[in-house]
């Protein structure tokens, strides 16, 4: 399959056929050459640990595959496995950092574009972050430096050597998105009124 190809099916089956923002193309053929490769190079999702999913690709965090018989039959985790089902069906998560959190868009029940959706982490604890940064690229380099000026510059260089520039020089210059609906907001919504079909107290 060429890459253009995979490119659509990422689109079709990732991203419910919206269109990829560039970063995250240069960036899904950068991994891909990569591991074609394989001859040791480095770029900037390498050296941050950070893997792409591919489109057919899942994660426990997502799929939910680390319950086991006894947490299915506790009412309050399944109330909560379904607000974040709920939650996770208004964004589309693309990435893996090497905390085991999965990043990606955050459309809300608005469905704003995905030139404009605001990046969310779904930690390994279940909680939803609105990352700083309007580009994928951006999100990921200040969830992974943070306040590390030096670190920071040292991944702003790698991603523009890659064809991805980056305006700010820290993480304090990230923009912090402020979308109508906030994703934690959404999932603690969900998670309380599920606890009530369930018949448990708020």
């Amino acid at each position: 399959m060429s890459h253009d190809d995979k490119l659509a099916e990422y689109s079709r089956q990732r991203l419910g056929g919206r269109n990829l923002p560039a970063d995250l193309r240069t960036l899904l053929l950068l991994q891909w050459q990569r591991k074609a490769a394989a001859n040791g190079d480095t770029d900037p999702l390498d050296a941050m640990g950070v893997h792409l999913f591919e489109a057919d690709e899942s994660s426990d965090l997502l799929d939910h595959s680390y319950l086991n018989d006894q947490d299915r039959a506790d009412p309050d985790i399944m109330a909560n496995v379904a607000a974040l089902t709920s939650t996770c069906e208004h964004a589309a998560f693309v990435a893996r950092d090497d905390d085991g959190n999965v990043i990606g868009y955050w459309f809300g029940p608005e469905k704003v574009s995905i030139e404009d959706a605001p990046l969310v982490k779904l930690d390994t604890e279940g909680q939803f972050t609105l990352l700083e940064g309007i580009t994928l690229s951006e999100a990921l380099l200040g969830n992974h430096v943070f306040e590390d000026v030096e670190n920071f510059g040292r991944f702003k260089e790698s991603f523009a050597k890659a064809g991805i520039p980056i305006d700010a020089d820290s993480w304090d210059e990230l923009v912090y998105p402020d979308p109508p609906t906030d994703p934690a907001t959404f999932h603690e919504e969900r998670y309380e009124e599920n606890r009530g079909k369930a018949g448990l107290s708020s």
